[in-house]
């Protein structure tokens, strides 16, 4: 496991850290910026995700290409 894929799990675990803030703050106090913020990290947990994974289940087989 490289450093890039402990930097690529970490900002995983901070971004769900700020979707989970960010719905409970929402289900508090229903105002539109939480909602949007809450889009927000939603979309931006979606795309790295996706990235994670891929680098994960890729591997070091790419970097010969």
């Amino acid at each position: 496991m490289s450093f890039e894929d402990i930097e690529n799990v970490f900002t995983l675990f901070c971004i769900v850290v700020g979707l989970l803030g960010c719905l409970f703050i929402y289900i508090e106090i229903p105002k539109r910026a939480f909602l949007n913020l809450t889009v927000f990290f939603m979309a931006h947990f979606m795309s790295d995700y996706f990235w994670t994974v891929y680098q994960l289940v890729t591997g070091d087989s790419m970097k010969g290409v």
